[in-house]
């Protein structure tokens, strides 16, 4: 049961748990999100105005729905205000190019969705709230952005403790950013080796 205790154990997906902290700040009082339906309806109309290399597709079902993805991503990414166009460099500032309209669409999408709570908005309360207890995570090993920056703060000041798979192959290099960023942020990495082929067969004999 997520969100509640059990044996002094309490379950959080990321958001939940950036939930949980963002409510210390705000004695529960977020902002209001708005719903799937108003969401997928405001990107369609921006995806409407695209022009310079999207004039093509702007308002087409499938490059609104590829928008909305990318969106997601940016915000996740923690890529909102003006981090994008500073990612992107000057490029950015030319809304003829793919990049110029990618930082031209975003924006107006954080302008027009201004009121009400963005995907990010509970992550940067979190960041100033304190969880009490240390943190078991597990279960994911490429976390966005904003994510990995929660799972840094919290090990600045508890015990943190991550598990991420052991496949004994080039496989694991899916995490190895993520690993020495944790160890870094003074986070215990916990990589209990899977089986080996063998000893898979071994075990099913």
């Amino acid at each position: 049961m997520r969100g509640q205790a059990h044996l002094n154990v309490r379950y959080f997906r990321p958001d939940e748990l950036a939930q949980h902290l963002a409510a210390q700040r705000t004695g529960g009082d977020l902002a209001p999100r708005l719903t799937r339906d108003a969401e997928r309806f405001l990107v369609r109309d921006i995806a409407k105005s695209a022009g310079g290399y999207f004039a093509a597709v702007a308002g087409r079902e499938g490059f609104a729905d590829a928008l909305g993805l990318l969106f997601r991503d940016l915000e996740m990414g923690g890529f909102a205000g003006g981090a994008l166009p500073r990612a992107l460099g000057a490029e950015s500032a030319d809304e003829r190019t793919k990049f110029g309209q990618i930082a031209r669409l975003f924006k107006e999408y954080l302008a027009r969705r201004n009121g009400f709570a963005g995907r990010t908005d509970a992550y940067a309360l979190a960041r100033e709230a304190r969880l009490e207890g240390p943190l078991l995570v597990y279960g994911f090993w490429s976390p966005s952005e904003v994510q990995a920056a929660l799972i840094e703060q919290i090990a600045s000041y508890a015990d943190v403790t991550v598990f991420l798979p052991h496949s004994r192959s080039g496989a694991d290099d899916a995490h190895a950013a993520f690993r020495a960023r944790l160890a870094n942020a003074g986070a215990i990495v916990e990589t209990p080796a899977s089986p080996s082929p063998s000893e898979m067969e071994m075990g099913l004999r």
